[in-house]
């Protein structure tokens, strides 16, 4: 790996950038910190993949393909993992891979094809030699999940399935080397986003009602922050916690939860036992109970007419449309409307 960390570059390149580079696949800490280019033409590990593509069971390949290094292709990291992002490179990875992509009639024509897009930096050759992979400059590093997303939406018009494992931010690439790969160093940044719209979702029946065109996601989240609650490093395990039970006692099924947690806040792979697991595992024996705590729920009864039972109405802003509405809180604090 000593010959990736020379940073000089003498020619002027998008590609000049740093990335995270780990020893192989199953490491996950104590990145080095790797030029971009000087990775994508170095041929340094050419004989292991050589030898990787002229094995015919993907078993042997991928043996000997995870001993390979390999480097987080859009940006720098203290460990592996979104949240332990540095700075990001911005560029955004796309993979073709053969097997999702058999109904192209002119397969081995796309690489030449891909290099015509202005706004391609790289294009490659797989480690198998049976896919392709680049980077494409993005205008907008902030939102890197959007970007993908426009950018599936492109390659999905011309019939070209991507995989999505580079939406993640953290995402892996190991190395590969090309002979004919194409350069682009002045690659023009690609300006698109996709935000897909927030479903409505139908609530399930329980002993309360909604009327109108009530958003729980929104409701939920906008509640939170009032609560001084927000999805930041040191309490992302917390809020989500809470985001779920919350979302549990709106009675909203198990699985539009889980799609909107893992299109919002965590990609799947992040996911960790004393985080997601056990809200989501809840839905089955609480479903429509608002959980308090591990042991304990609320008991719906009807409020009296002592002062301090009386709800209050509050408005909250919608942290997805930034439109506000109110709505009627019991001194619990939770929606009125679950105490009739």
């Amino acid at each position: 790996m000593g010959q990736y960390v020379k940073m000089g570059q003498s020619m002027e390149s998008v590609l000049n950038t740093e990335v995270s580079c780990f020893e192989r696949y199953s490491k996950t800490e104590n990145p080095v910190t790797i030029n971009l280019l000087t990775w994508l033409q170095s041929d340094k590990h050419y004989p292991v993949v050589k030898r990787i593509r002229s094995l015919s069971k993907k078993k042997y390949r991928d043996a000997v393909k995870a001993q390979l290094p390999c480097i987080t292709p859009h940006g720098t990291f203290t460990q592996r993992g979104a949240e332990y992002l540095i700075k990001h490179s911005g560029f955004l990875q796309y993979d073709i891979d053969l097997a999702e992509n058999k109904h192209i009639t002119n397969y081995a024509r796309l690489k030449s094809q891909l290099c015509n897009i202005q706004n391609v930096a790289y294009c490659g050759l797989s480690v198998s030699g049976t896919g392709f992979w680049g980077l494409i400059p993005i205008a907008y590093p902030e939102k890197h999940t959007a970007h993908f997303l426009a950018m599936e939406r492109d390659f999905k018009a011309f019939g070209i399935i991507l995989d999505t494992k580079p939406k993640n931010v953290a995402s892996l690439r190991g190395y590969s080397y090309d002979e004919y790969a194409h350069f682009n160093h002045q690659a023009q940044p690609y300006q698109k986003t996709y935000t897909p719209p927030v479903k409505k979702v139908k609530l399930a029946k329980t002993n309360y009602s909604t009327t109108g065109d009530f958003d729980p996601f929104a409701y939920t989240m906008a509640k939170l922050e009032s609560d001084g609650e927000y999805f930041t490093d040191g309490n992302k395990h917390s809020y989500l916690r809470q985001f779920c039970r919350m979302l549990n006692g709106w009675g909203v099924e198990a699985d539009e939860v889980r799609a909107y947690v893992y299109q919002h806040f965590v990609s799947p792979d992040q996911v960790k036992s004393n985080c997601l697991t056990d809200p989501f595992t809840r839905y089955a024996h609480e479903f429509g109970t608002y959980i308090k705590d591990s042991n304990k729920s609320f008991t719906k009864k009807p409020l009296s007419n002592t002062p301090e039972n009386q709800s209050n109405i509050q408005q909250f802003t919608s942290t997805l449309t930034g439109q506000k509405f109110e709505l009627e809180i019991n001194q619990h604090g939770y929606p009125a409307m679950w105490d009739s």
